[in-house]
């Protein structure tokens, strides 16, 4: 059966106008990994799709810790995703406005002069899309769920190779290397909102059962959802506001649970140095 994750119809907005970037759009950009080691001097402009590995500096061999090691960058020139909210995007933006309408300058003056300030909002955090080439299949079949946390799925269209996005690659770029002329797709809003619910279990909670199991037993997807503390003797006392599918509501209250006691393992800190070829390290 199709769903968001699966269908490009559903998974894309049919069409988009002249809007600034906004997360979830699919453009094409440069995307890097640094790693230890030697890479080309000097390096031409690669194919879509494809990478150059660049040399970066040469480090010192002194030994001390606080040398910088011998550096390069590979660099991909492929189709990324943006990843901020739009409101991080434009924070600067919409601080400068502010600062000068306070000043009684009119608000489209206002905005004017902060959109011709090269310097406000000038970074902008992208995604890689890989392919799903020399993946277990076990691996792309938890992507392709939309469930894997770290990696989300992407459609392919006649443009876009299917995919999935690689949130462990995160890289910055300035925002002039990825102008809305470069865009090559908008997401729909239940994947925008899909892509918010897996940033949000990839880098501040992981675990997603909970939300799981109510969509199982009410038969509706949820698209976003809000936690609000509750007056209370007990301090772990919450209410959860659901956005249904459907566009209704539902709000649940009771009690955060408790930590689940047992063994959790913890992986040692990493204290090689020895340099990691980029393939071996995706």
């Amino acid at each position: 059966m199709a769903s968001w994750n699966n269908d490009a119809s559903l998974y894309y907005a049919a069409s988009w106008s002249e809007l600034a970037l906004s997360q979830g759009d699919i453009v094409l950009a440069p995307t890097a990994f640094f790693f230890p080691g030697r890479g080309e001097r000097e390096a031409v402009a690669p194919e879509l799709g494809d990478s150059r590995t660049i040399h970066v500096w040469t480090g010192s061999e002194d030994g001390k810790v606080i040398s910088a090691p011998t550096l390069s960058v590979e660099v991909t020139w492929s189709p990324a995703m943006v990843i901020p909210h739009t409101c991080a995007m434009e924070k600067e933006w919409n601080e400068r406005v502010h600062e000068l309408a306070r000043t009684g300058i009119p608000q489209e003056e206002a905005e004017a002069q902060a959109t011709a300030d090269p310097y406000l909002d000038a970074v902008l955090l992208i995604a890689p899309i890989k392919r799903y080439e020399g993946l277990p299949d076990r691996r792309q079949r938890s992507i392709l769920s939309g469930n894997r946390l770290g990696e989300f799925p992407v459609p392919g269209t006649n443009v876009i190779p299917a995919g999935y996005v690689d949130l462990n690659a995160i890289t910055a770029v300035h925002h002039t290397l990825v102008p809305i002329d470069q865009r090559i797709a908008v997401l729909s809003e239940i994947a925008r909102a899909y892509l918010q619910r897996a940033l949000v279990l990839h880098f501040a909670w992981r675990h997603d059962s909970a939300l799981a199991d109510i969509e199982s037993a009410i038969g509706r997807t949820i698209i976003d959802s809000s936690v609000i503390a509750v007056p209370s003797k007990k301090p772990s006392r919450v209410k959860v506001v659901l956005l249904l599918d459907d566009g209704t509501k539902l709000v649940l209250e009771g009690d955060a649970p408790s930590p689940v006691p047992g063994y959790v393992p913890e992986r040692p800190p990493r204290r090689t140095k020895n340099p990691v070829p980029p393939s071996d390290s995706q």
